[in-house]
């Protein structure tokens, strides 16, 4: 009965054209389209429920576009689509969605996804973020719409979903507003199946097991999978989302991060850990070695090289400093303090003892010749 009103609402929206839904007949063809129409799709922005799906609902396999070729079917935007489409049963809390972008990058929101009576019915659930881009790859993602068994009637679901090209341009037909009504009956009509309700918008099968949707697990589907998993004691959020622990960051927790930079050619391999090159050491390797201690109150400024106070030089503050040179007869000892060669003298070593001498002499024989 459900699938002969179904036929009935499509062919009162389409008014006889096949453009957006195609019947499937698989003990006459094993194509799903023609060659032309399934090139075509292919390097297009695509939206559909496939025909298993809608053979699940009704009985009928149909396929159902809501985007084709990268515009929005025509049918959503009438009021009939939404008066006649048929009432979702209670024992379907899942749909599936396949899309795929394989001509460019689309980006797409869930604006809205509610329902009308949140007493017997959640607000959906999505299977993949609510913002984000649409894959290039034909992709499978589901919408659960879950009653909540406490009451039995009809709720009506509202979704709004908004698609952009890649100048964040909405696609013609965008947005897209979808209402559906499901029936739902209250747990207490109905023989328990789940030991344990399930969450996360899995299903409760006929064996009393939780089928939980794409990244969820578990019992309850009460576990959150990351494949693969969150590194250095990353904690799994929602489906492959890391939530890191200071000083780790990146999509599975793997790229280790320093507040501060390391210094002196320094790696960071932890939180704020640095390891540091030959000669440097402290937290950013901010503090240098120096294979021999500075002499004369030098301080070590890097691998091996000192800084010295004023009046001292060399590798190691080692060397006394002469301002003004010992010169070629003389040599540093101290600071700006000469010790000169034999038969040298002076402050810097610039005087001859014999000149000296000879001097003296003169000296003495002049003043012999005066007397």
């Amino acid at each position: 009965m459900i699938g002969l009103v179904f036929l009935l609402c499509l062919s009162m929206v389409y008014g006889g054209t096949e453009a957006r839904v195609r019947r499937f007949d698989r003990q006459r063809s094993g194509q799903h389209l023609s060659d032309q129409t399934s090139g075509q799709h292919s390097r297009q922005l695509n939206l559909y429920i496939d025909e298993e799906q809608v053979e699940q609902y009704v009985g009928i396999p149909l396929q159902i576009f809501i985007i084709e070729a990268g515009t929005v079917v025509p049918f959503l935007k009438m009021p009939e689509f939404a008066d006649h489409f048929p009432v979702i049963p209670p024992e379907i809390d899942m749909v599936n969605l396949t899309w795929e972008a394989k001509n460019g990058k689309y980006t797409y929101w869930f604006e809205v996804l509610s329902s009308s009576r949140q007493s017997i019915m959640y607000n959906p659930l999505l299977s993949i973020p609510a913002v984000g881009y649409v894959p290039a790859e034909t992709t499978v993602f589901q919408i659960a719409i879950p009653c909540t068994g406490r009451g039995r009637g009809i709720a009506t679901v509202r979704i709004v979903l908004h698609v952009m090209d890649v100048h964040n341009r909405p696609i013609p037909g965008s947005p897209i507003e979808v209402r559906l009504q499901k029936q739902c009956n209250s747990f207490r009509d109905e023989k328990p199946k789940c030991d344990e309700r399930c969450e996360n918008g899995g299903i409760c099968d006929g064996q009393g097991q939780c089928q939980c949707p794409t990244g969820y697990s578990g019992k309850k589907c009460e576990l959150v999978d990351c494949n693969p998993g969150c590194q250095n004691k990353g904690l799994c959020v929602s489906p492959n989302v890391c939530k890191c622990v200071s000083g780790y960051e990146g999509k599975r927790c793997e790229i280790k991060m320093c507040t501060e930079p390391c210094l002196n050619g320094g790696s960071c391999v932890g939180p704020s850990k640095c390891v540091c090159q030959s000669g440097f050491y402290g937290e950013r390797c901010q503090h240098s070695r120096c294979l021999y201690p500075c002499s004369h109150g030098g301080t070590c400024a890097g691998k091996d090289v000192c800084s010295c106070p004023s009046g001292y030089t060399g590798r190691f503050c080692e060397l006394p400093v002469c301002q003004r040179g010992c010169g070629p007869h003389g040599m540093c000892v101290d600071v700006d303090i000469c010790m000169c060669e034999f038969g040298w003298y002076g402050r810097y070593c610039n005087k001859n003892v014999y000149n000296r001498r000879n001097s003296r002499r003169e000296k003495r024989r002049r003043s012999r010749d005066y007397s």
